[in-house]
């Protein structure tokens, strides 16, 4: 799970985040294209001479809302993109940065593979809105071996990573360390 939002009632994860973040980059292009164009139509539709009525306050008051919302939207839309970007989740972020520790993660498996783990494999159906095959299923990612940090846990390790490509892990003290060929 990335995080619950009340924006759009649900908590969005592994098959609703690519939607997300797409709908975050959709609302922000709409909104800075309304505030584009709102000014060019109105200049252009408007006599100036003959004053304000309630369509004018109307007009304007949507070109506020679009400007206001544009830029919101916009840095939130980056905030979500810089997430991506790192393959960290929304609440690895806020957890990361109220310990003040480095936002990293060990799931950061360079730029295009985050990408391509949320959007797909095929750069053509990135923005679109349809399902796509991603590089996981949604129980088991890749993990970057360089950055996979120490675990701890009492836990069986075997039953947390039940996948044949997981092998080295030191059994001999309570800090394990995993190494992903």
């Amino acid at each position: 799970m990335d995080h619950h939002c009340p924006w759009v009632a649900n908590c969005v994860g592994f098959k609703n985040h690519k939607f997300f973040v797409l709908f975050l980059l959709y609302l922000s292009f709409m909104c800075i294209y309304g505030t584009i164009v709102i000014p060019i139509c109105a200049y252009l539709k408007w006599d100036f001479e003959d004053g304000w009525d309630i369509g004018r306050f109307q007009i304007l008051f949507t070109f506020i809302l679009a400007a206001a919302l544009g830029l919101s939207m916009s840095v939130f839309s980056l905030t979500h993109i810089k997430f991506v970007l790192t393959n960290v989740t929304t609440l690895e972020y806020m957890d990361k940065k109220r310990k003040d520790l480095p936002i990293t993660s060990s799931y950061d498996v360079g730029t295009i593979n985050n990408i391509k783990q949320l959007f797909g494999s095929n750069p053509l159906i990135w923005l679109l809105p349809i399902r796509s095959s991603t590089l996981s299923d949604g129980t088991y990612y890749p993990v970057c071996s360089e950055k996979l940090n120490i675990i701890s846990s009492v836990g069986n390790f075997d039953t947390l990573f039940n996948s044949d490509n997981h092998n080295d892990i030191d059994e001999d003290s309570d800090n394990k360390i995993i190494n992903l060929v």
